[in-house]
């Protein structure tokens, strides 16, 4: 019986992790939207259940060189 609820926990986890960062991140909603959905705090969000994609380190490159070629 322990075997299988720690199964479905992972389980639980594993899907909460993906949607979080494959569909609502990309979907552009912030940080307490994405809290409020998933139904934590905004810091339990993105300590657990976030991870950085490719989608998300290109778009922080983006925001770097737009900035960088008006610095200068």
């Amino acid at each position: 019986m322990y075997c299988c609820s720690r199964f479905t926990a992972v389980l639980q986890l594993f899907y909460r992790c993906k949607g979080h960062s494959n569909v609502l991140i990309p979907a552009g909603l912030d940080a307490r939207e994405r809290a409020l959905i998933l139904g934590h705090s905004v810091e339990t969000n993105e300590r657990y259940y976030s991870y950085a994609g490719t989608f998300l380190l290109e778009g922080i490159y983006d925001k770097l060189t737009k900035s960088s070629i008006h610095a200068v």
